[in-house]
């Protein structure tokens, strides 16, 4: 067996394990999800953003679609230690960095997901961008992993808010994750710019 098919099956083989079909990792963090259906899983769109990757309905783009998805990591620390602080911390941003004095949160519901997790979800409203999101927070072993779903289109946010929830349902963190290069997985599953791929960070 050669030293690169080697690599290739220690990177696949978690996710075929699971059943999943992408993970986002980091030094302290991993963790799985599979795509919500009729959605497109993207490593590649939001990398110029600090996005590992970013969702959105097909026969759409991130640049185009009125509703997407993102995934994002923050380090726990002294002053973020659970979903909260990470909420007290957003409004903090869009109240001063972001000129949205009228920014605010709501929580609306915590549900337990299918894989034994439980999300905390917010609502933003209020921002100067006309932007509505709907935000699942895991409180993960180092890091507030959560999913961000954002839109320009309030009755279209709502309308896709199963998305959302589907993809909070598939999350699973976990300590197995392997860090694999995208020329590598794009070779290895001929896939193509844009494309769901198994891993980012």
């Amino acid at each position: 067996m050669s030293k690169l098919y080697a690599i290739l099956l220690l990177c696949i083989s978690p996710l075929a394990a699971y059943g999943f079909d992408g993970y986002v990792h980091g030094d302290n963090h991993c963790f799985y999800f599979n795509t919500p259906k009729g959605w497109v899983a993207d490593h590649v769109s939001g990398k110029e953003s600090g996005v590992p990757f970013v969702f959105y309905p097909k026969n759409s783009t991130w640049s185009n679609a009125t509703t997407v998805i993102y995934a994002r990591v923050m380090n726990k620390s002294e002053s973020i230690k659970n979903a909260e602080d990470v909420v007290k911390d957003t409004l903090s941003l869009f109240h001063t960095k972001y000129q949205s004095p009228n920014s605010k949160a709501e929580k609306i519901e915590t549900i337990n997901t299918k894989l034994e997790n439980e999300s905390v979800i917010y609502k933003f409203t209020g921002d100067k961008f006309g932007n509505t999101e709907i935000v699942s927070y895991f409180n993960g072993e180092n890091t507030i992993n959560y999913f961000v779903m954002t839109s320009r289109d309030k009755d279209d946010l709502n309308k896709n808010k199963k998305a959302l929830i589907e993809l909070s349902n598939s999350y699973k963190e976990s300590d197995d994750c392997v860090p694999c290069s995208e020329k590598t997985h794009n070779k290895a599953l001929n896939l193509t710019h844009g494309a769901s791929v198994p891993c980012a960070g």
